[in-house]
């Protein structure tokens, strides 16, 4: 497992550097102005296709057929993914919610760190959930439909949050329901996991 993910590290720094320096340049500016939310969500948004960016560079390549001469089984090889997809949530959420408490500098912007926090969960994992199963059953051209489909929806979902007032129209809102709302993501991607694996088990290459 550590040389799967070791593998998907690399093969995340040497073609996806596009993709990382849009995360760090958003970060770097939710860390000036933290009062706004498209920039601290935006990099977890992005972050969230990056397990399929990975998976459309291993069936180009050819890794899926090279990888069942290796000794990993097809659950390490899925599960890998998903576990890289959480590592980098986990720090694009703790950078973004570490800027934003620096920034903000205020109790009330430090009160609605949950909610924040929970937000930035929420839409890091939704759509790694939906896209990892459809591009691991039927492929990154067959599937490439719906991981369109799902960029059209990051991009409009940006654009709502463009609108939102401020971090200031969080703090007012009880954070149960985004709390919910992250636990239930948490969820849903802990039964795609599952899903995709068994897809992966059972698809032929």
């Amino acid at each position: 497992m550590k040389g799967l993910l070791l593998k998907d590290l690399y093969q995340l720094w040497k073609y996806c550097r596009t993709f990382l320096l849009i995360v760090v340049v958003f970060l770097g500016v939710s860390f000036v102005s933290p009062e706004n939310l498209f920039f601290s969500l935006y990099p977890a948004m992005i972050c969230g296709v990056l397990p399929m960016t990975l998976l459309s560079y291993d069936e180009r390549t050819g890794w899926n057929q090279y990888s069942a001469a290796l000794p990993c089984s097809r659950v390490q090889i899925v599960s890998a993914k998903y576990l890289l997809g959480l590592m980098i949530e986990v720090v694009v959420l703790a950078v973004s919610l570490t800027a934003t408490a620096v920034a903000s500098g205020s109790s009330g912007a430090a009160g609605s760190l949950l909610t924040l926090g929970a937000i930035l969960w929420f839409v890091g994992l939704v759509t790694p959930s939906i896209l990892m199963p459809v591009v691991l059953w039927l492929g990154t051209e067959k599937g490439r439909i719906v991981y369109m489909f799902m960029i059209a929806l990051i991009a409009g979902a940006g654009a709502a949050v463009m609108r939102t007032k401020t971090l200031e129209s969080i703090q007012s809102v009880s954070s149960v329901p985004f709390a919910a709302m992250a636990l239930g993501a948490t969820v849903v991607y802990g039964l795609s996991w599952l899903l995709s694996i068994r897809l992966y088990q059972k698809k032929e290459f």
